[in-house]
């Protein structure tokens, strides 16, 4: 995919690429890997917490990883999970392989939707109370 998140510095004016088979699975391994470290630094500011109760220095870390979770749960996943999306759109209206979208407009709609699944995935309440 050109675009956010593509590997790319940003999307090729009026151009939409992607090999949505080869995509998914370097997506997949990033899910994967990205879940196994949360995973393990929450598994150590546990023990962490539960060998120096109230300990200050460890309050102090154990909110800096709440961030880092939040920027997981809420940036990185929800950014993987609609590139995700966006490739198994483009597998089922393309087929497999290799395709590239060059009319401006064709190309507009594809890009602007990684950020619209993005947004829709966040997960995150809206300051009026609804969900995006």
């Amino acid at each position: 995919m050109s675009g956010p998140g593509s590997g790319s510095d940003g999307p090729a004016e009026g151009v939409f690429a992607i090999n949505p088979e080869e995509k998914i699975w370097t997506l997949a391994r990033q899910l994967v890997t990205g879940q196994h470290t949360i995973s393990q630094l929450n598994d150590s500011a546990n023990l962490l917490a539960e060998a120096n109760p109230g300990d200050p220095a460890v309050m102090q870390h154990l909110s800096q990883l709440r961030r880092s979770n939040d920027d997981w749960f809420y940036g990185a996943l929800p950014t993987l999970l609609a590139a995700m999306q966006v490739s198994i759109e483009a597998r089922e209206t393309f087929g497999p392989g290799f395709t590239r979208v060059k009319d401006p407009i064709d190309a507009a709609v594809w890009n602007h939707k990684l950020g619209l699944w993005r947004e829709r995935l966040s997960g995150r309440i809206k300051h009026d109370g609804g969900y995006g």
